[in-house]
């Protein structure tokens, strides 16, 4: 490509504002989503992430806490409008109180407890 050609490609895109570009996300873009864990054959599935009106750079960590401590946790990242991840955990045996929380840069973090006494 020539300099001539290069430079009305630029131009061209200087002028309609250019290619969208993902931004980090915020609270006015972006939400947190997060699913209660569930149980299934002796294990504990827990999920949850980030879904945004605009396309963003999202990083997400879905934590599971077991009696209110963390005890294992996942993370993805996305350019993207939305960007979610699942984790697996061997359950315990007795009863304990499960909970998913879901955490990203800039957003306040959600989170959901099973109800299910597993």
């Amino acid at each position: 490509m020539s300099i001539s050609a290069l430079a009305a490609v630029v131009a061209s895109l200087a002028l309609s504002g250019g290619p969208a570009l993902a931004a980090a996300p915020n609270d006015e873009l972006c939400d947190t989503e997060v699913s209660a864990p569930t149980y299934q054959a002796g294990t504990i599935i827990y999920s949850g992430g980030v879904r945004c009106v605009a396309r963003a750079d999202i990083t997400v960590t879905v934590e599971l806490e077991m009696d209110g401590s963390l005890v294992a946790d996942t993370e993805n990242s996305c350019d993207a409008f939305s960007c979610f991840d699942t984790g697996f955990y061997p359950n315990r045996s007795g009863n304990q109180r499960w909970c998913t929380v879901v955490r990203a840069v800039n957003l306040v973090p959600a989170r959901r407890c099973e109800n299910a006494g597993f």
